[in-house]
């Protein structure tokens, strides 16, 4: 009769996350994933399947934590979008790692996957979703420019969160980006008709 478990499997998936943004997939062994959780290679495989599943139940993990994100919160239009890529900028800049974001990670190291490029269209999609839903809120109120297309600028702004990523693993500053965001942020609103 097989013991039951004795971790929690969200905790132990957020230890997963964070050693394959630090790491990406193929420099990651199990080892550094038993190393990350204090789990066995055989509870590891028992809870979550081999190492690719491992990762997949991790991505899925990191998608679903972005989306809460996402949903919990309370500020609209421009403001919701400066306070959402505040925190992103936050995240992405943390400690002495800065692995960026687990998806655009995941995008550049696995090109030739099949299965992965819908995983993140589908994070794509709902970040362009939200971004939309925040630009139309602004331009309901007012405080978007006239002559900005939400549809144009959630792209833009999916743009931006992409390059954030990428630049933050690449030592720039959580000011520097800030300031992107607000540079960007104050050309779509009205303050700059």
């Amino acid at each position: 009769m097989p013991r039951p478990r004795t971790f929690d499997e969200e905790q132990v998936l957020d230890q997963v996350v964070e050693v394959f943004r630090v790491r990406g997939f193929d420099a990651t062994s199990v080892a550094d994933l038993e190393t990350a959780t204090g789990l066995g290679r055989q509870s590891l495989y028992n809870a979550f399947g081999d190492k690719r599943a491992i990762f997949d139940r991790a991505l899925d993990r990191y998608r679903a934590r972005a989306g809460e994100l996402r949903e919990t919160m309370a500020e609209r239009g421009l403001e919701g979008i400066r306070v959402f890529l505040g925190t992103s900028v936050e995240a992405l800049t943390e400690g002495d790692d800065r692995p960026g974001c687990l998806l655009t990670r995941t995008r550049a190291e696995w090109t030739a996957d099949e299965e992965l490029p819908a995983a993140c269209g589908a994070n794509d999609r709902a970040l362009r979703s939200f971004f939309q839903d925040r630009l139309d809120e602004a331009a309901e109120d007012g405080s978007l420019a006239s002559a900005v297309e939400p549809a144009t600028a959630a792209e833009l702004l999916l743009t931006l969160a992409h390059g954030m990523s990428t630049m933050a693993s690449g030592g720039a500053s959580t000011r520097a980006l800030k300031a992107q965001v607000e540079l960007l942020l104050d050309r779509l609103g009205t303050a700059a008709e």
